[in-house]
């Protein structure tokens, strides 16, 4: 199956952020509105919880399942775990990012390093080609 994967960003450019682990498994963060914390235009690492101004598609051979788990786990050390009201919305939370991660990653070839920006006016993440 085609997933988003961290890639560090060559050549870095003024702005990007890395802190993520290079080829980890990535979702979209939840975006905030405070500005200047770049959960906008990064996204995260479902390991080292580490950001990243790229992602590239690749092909993996991982279940649906297992990258939900890994994700539940990925929220379940995160703020979110504070906020939930049960456990269970942490599940529902980490399938719904699964979901769109794997959804945005079939639209392209294996390799295809993307930029992500959140568009703030049309509440969706956007993506571009590198």
């Amino acid at each position: 199956m085609k997933v988003l994967v961290a890639k560090r960003p060559s050549p870095r450019q003024e702005g990007d952020v890395w802190t993520a682990m290079h080829g980890e498994i990535v979702v979209a963060p939840f975006v905030c509105q405070a500005g200047g914390c770049n959960c906008d235009r990064v996204h995260q690492g479902v390991v080292s919880h580490g950001y990243s101004t790229e992602a590239e598609v690749r092909e993996v051979a991982a279940s649906v399942e297992a990258l939900v788990a890994a994700c539940r786990s990925h929220l379940g050390f995160s703020q979110w775990a504070a906020v939930v009201d049960h456990p269970s919305e942490l599940e529902m939370m980490a399938d719904d990012l699964i979901a769109d991660m794997t959804a945005v990653a079939e639209r392209y070839p294996a390799e295809t390093v993307l930029h992500m920006t959140f568009d703030h006016q049309a509440s969706r993440w956007r993506y571009a080609t590198k």
